[in-house]
């Protein structure tokens, strides 16, 4: 195991973590500020976990999160990292270190915004024999014949493919299924053939053993599917892909979203480089109105027969 800073005290057996550098560190603040401001009353713990040497700034203190140094694990640096900052793979050593403070973890990428839902109710979710408990990547919602890229490159059958934006972890079951170990095993055998850094790692090696939660619980946002968010109101939005609430120069992010992360970096970290893109989003003219429209009726009964899946919106029934 990598040597670390003390940990930080454990005040419940439940904490949701996020892991960055310090490029991203007001982007993770983003994010915990969103999460406490849904829960004010919360019964688990907040982390902020890195390898950089990171001061809590004073807004975070408030909120109560623990900072949590990690010194560079062996084999961090080998790992294939293009747009991904290399600390977004600590996840994968996080259950390891935290064995014996806490039982669940939920895990949370830095362009997570989360706005409902009962996150206690999340942490005590019924994972059956399973490590971790995810939501599929978006391309599988109404497409549960689609074949992820992954699994193709190995040669594996279909198989659901989650997203690695959001996890929950059983901490014990991930540590007695060895799961750093095989995560580490297939990027040594297989790293130059898979797509998704941390997120292929995690799904060829706990392929078919995973819970199933409700998408409610990671809403990956897409530009072309998004009238669908607001009928769905999700508890966490994922805005992956290219565009973020704090880098959107055309204009797709929901413009409510980016005024709350104008709002907060403004006076909380004034120096973070933004690009927030017009104030409003663009109506597409006439024809692209129409093909947006028709997307979202040509989808909606595959994606109305998914969300019927998960009936108490946790996990599947």
């Amino acid at each position: 195991m990598p040597q670390t800073a003390p940990p930080p005290p454990a005040t419940d057996r439940q904490a949701v973590v996020i892991c960055c550098d310090s490029g991203h560190l007001p982007f993770a603040a983003a994010t915990f500020h969103s999460l406490a401001r849904m829960t004010p009353h919360r019964g688990f713990d907040l982390i902020l976990c890195t390898t950089d040497g990171i001061t809590l700034p004073p807004v975070l203190d408030r909120l109560g999160v623990r900072l949590l140094h990690i010194e560079a694990p062996p084999g961090l640096a080998e790992l294939k990292s293009t747009r991904l900052p290399a600390n977004a793979y600590l996840r994968l050593w996080l259950p390891d270190r935290l064995l014996g403070q806490y039982d669940r973890l939920l895990y949370l990428d830095t362009d997570i915004f989360v706005q409902g839902g009962d996150l206690s109710a999340l942490l005590a979710a019924d994972l059956g024999p399973h490590p971790v408990g995810a939501v599929l990547e978006r391309p599988l919602w109404g497409k549960p014949r689609y074949h992820a890229k992954d699994f193709k490159a190995l040669n594996l059958p279909r198989a659901p493919y989650f997203n690695s934006g959001v996890l929950l972890i059983d901490v014990a079951r991930w540590v007695e299924g060895d799961v750093l170990s095989r995560c580490l095993a297939v990027a040594e055998r297989h790293q130059d053939k898979l797509h998704y850094h941390d997120q292929s790692l995690l799904n060829i090696a706990l392929y078919e053993d995973w819970a199933e939660l409700s998408p409610l619980w990671n809403w990956q946002w897409v530009g072309h599917r998004v009238l669908f968010e607001p009928l769905a109101d999700p508890y966490i939005l994922h805005l992956y892909g290219p565009n973020k609430p704090w880098h959107d120069p055309g204009g797709a992010i929901p413009a409510r979203i980016k005024a709350e992360y104008r709002l907060f970096l403004s006076e909380h970290f004034p120096d973070a480089p933004a690009d927030y893109g017009p104030e409003r989003a663009r109506l597409a003219p006439e024809a692209g109105l129409a093909r947006l429209l028709w997307r979202h009726v040509r989808t909606a009964r595959g994606l109305r027969r998914y969300l019927a899946r998960f009936p108490g919106n946790l996990t599947a029934g």
